[in-house]
């Protein structure tokens, strides 16, 4: 390793947001993004004292065992820019069609999936279990497959074999997004601040704020409540919230189309069933309305005269934009691309979250 030079490449001056992490600050002059050293961190998000390897930290963020989410950073970078864009997704999901393969990111009005593939998906290794002996690239060519044979219009995937926003932010404005999204509206400054905070703790945040229901919680972060209820436990062990659970997840379930009940949300996984898909679609969760096939309702909600069965939400048909001005209908809301309109504004419009878009009005119809 090349010694640090102060003013150029220590890590005060190539990332100063790793450097306010360190425990002693004044190491950070010492120090590169390369540095093999380790050296004390502290978490910014609950103040855990975490001895590592630097360079393990400016590649792959700062892991606490107490509050880490688990979420990837390149994960956080798609996530917090959907968010600033105000678009709905569904994250890392399966569904009806996908065969148990999980999705990173899911727009339904774009009809459009996001996947964020980091380094394993570009080196030459398989991927072993008792039923499968595969390659990294031939399971992503496999879902994209999958995807577009299901009706999916927009795939795109994105190079994210390096943790570092620079890196993510380019390949990021180097694909078809910059079509779809009006990526000038993105504050990249607070996305990567946005990006160093922990679920858990905004989680427990938000709990400690009075708002206890995990259900509603869930849909405030776009998570399963099961993944909320084991964020709120872990926070109450190290002491930052007080944890009350409450006993949702023993409420029996019905499966409407066989009349069969389970005491428990957990024991659907015995017959085979995705248990967060079941929960999403007994929580009445947008963009899910069966799980496996069938359709779900907690046994204490079910009145089999007032119950509508539903149809998986991928199989219904595309809803159309009219362009009001020029009385034009688009078949999909992905075609106004064709007249230079990004349809992630368009939709806006649609939904009622923008009166206008480019001084155009739309509908769906």
């Amino acid at each position: 390793m090349p010694p640090v030079v102060k003013g150029k490449t220590d890590l005060w001056t190539t990332a100063p947001h790793f450097a306010n992490l360190l425990l002693y600050p004044e190491h950070g002059y010492n120090l590169s993004m390369e540095s093999h050293k380790r050296d004390y961190f502290v978490c910014p998000n609950c103040g855990e004292k975490i001895y590592c390897i630097v360079r393990n930290v400016t590649k792959h963020g700062l892991r606490c065992s107490v509050c880490s989410d688990g979420i990837s950073y390149p994960e956080k970078v798609i996530s917090n820019m959907l968010k600033q864009l105000d678009i709905d997704f569904i994250y890392d999901s399966s569904y009806e069609w996908s065969n148990s393969k999980r999705y990173d990111f899911y727009i339904e009005d774009l009809s459009l999936i996001i996947e964020t593939h980091g380094l394993q998906h570009y080196l030459n290794k398989k991927m072993f279990n008792k039923k499968t002996d595969y390659s990294e690239q031939e399971n992503d060519r496999y879902k994209k497959n999958l995807a577009i044979k299901n009706g999916i219009q927009n795939y795109i995937e994105l190079d994210c074999r390096y943790s570092d926003l620079k890196y993510i932010k380019d390949s990021i404005l180097n694909s078809d997004l910059k079509v779809l999204f009006d990526l000038s509206l993105i504050d990249w400054d607070i996305l990567e601040k946005d990006c160093l905070k922990s679920k858990v703790v905004e989680v427990c945040n938000v709990y400690n704020s009075g708002i206890t229901n995990t259900v509603e919680i869930a849909k405030l972060f776009g998570i399963d409540s099961s993944t909320v209820s084991d964020y709120l436990r872990r926070c109450d062990k190290v002491g930052l919230c007080t944890y009350a659970p409450n006993p949702y997840h023993e409420r029996a379930i019905i499966c409407v189309d066989t009349g069969k009940v389970y005491n428990a949300l957990k024991y659907v996984e015995l017959d085979g069933f995705n248990k967060s898909q079941v929960s999403a679609c007994c929580n009445h969760k947008d963009g899910v309305c069966t799980a496996g096939g069938y359709n779900w309702c907690f046994l204490d909600e079910y009145n089999p005269d007032t119950y509508v069965m539903k149809v998986p939400k991928m199989n219904t048909i595309k809803k159309q934009v009219l362009w009001i001005e020029k009385d034009k209908i688009y078949k999909r809301l992905s075609h106004c691309k064709e007249d230079g309109f990004s349809p992630s504004g368009v939709s806006q419009v649609c939904n009622g979250k923008l009166e206008h878009y480019k001084g155009q009005h739309f509908k769906f119809v």
